[in-house]
């Protein structure tokens, strides 16, 4: 239907066919994949992928103490504290899922891109990452998600826009999740 797409073209990295995306372009953008997507036997450990983020002008090797009390302090902040040093397969799927989050909050954007985020996890680690979403949203974070599970966090959602090629609805999830939509 275009929902990966259409979190594409917000970051940037592909131009639409017709019409436009308009954001500001000053503001930090981050990306958080499907993580169907993630070859869970790449062999690196939680800090690593998280440290993977990091930008600047001169980027080495080896990650500064200030890099490293960075990646410390967002996996602190995502119920990560003390994981870093694991192999990203040995977690479970929300915290694999919340390793890419913190990557993406590594470069503390102001939009958070997150393609399917609850999808091929149970309900309970579904809440979790919700949660951690609707938190990172209330800290003042704006966040746009994918997803094909509605019914199971549009609660968790303020606003929704259905996406089938084209906007089929949009607005708060109970004026969009009707029979007709």
């Amino acid at each position: 239907s275009g929902k990966t797409t259409l979190l594409k073209a917000i970051a940037g990295s592909v131009r639409p066919i017709a019409g436009t995306v308009r954001r500001d372009r000053d503001a930090a953008v981050a990306y958080v994949p499907q993580v169907e997507t993630v070859n869970w036997y790449f062999p690196i450990t939680v800090r690593e992928a998280v440290l993977m983020a990091r930008t600047g002008e001169r980027i080495v090797p080896w990650p500064s103490k200030a890099d490293l009390r960075d990646a410390e302090e967002v996996l602190e902040r995502l119920g990560m504290a003390g994981l870093g040093r694991r192999h990203i397969r040995e977690l479970s799927g929300g915290q694999q899922q919340r390793v890419f989050i913190a990557r993406a909050m590594l470069r503390r954007p102001k939009l958070l891109l997150l393609d399917e985020p609850t999808s091929g996890v149970d309900v309970r680690t579904r809440h979790d990452v919700m949660h951690v979403i609707h938190e990172l949203h209330h800290q003042g974070l704006a966040v746009v998600l994918t997803t094909h599970d509605l019914n199971g966090i549009a609660a968790h959602l303020p606003n929704l826009l259905c996406l089938n090629r084209e906007v089929i609805a949009m607005g708060r999830p109970r004026e969009v999740i009707t029979p007709a939509v």
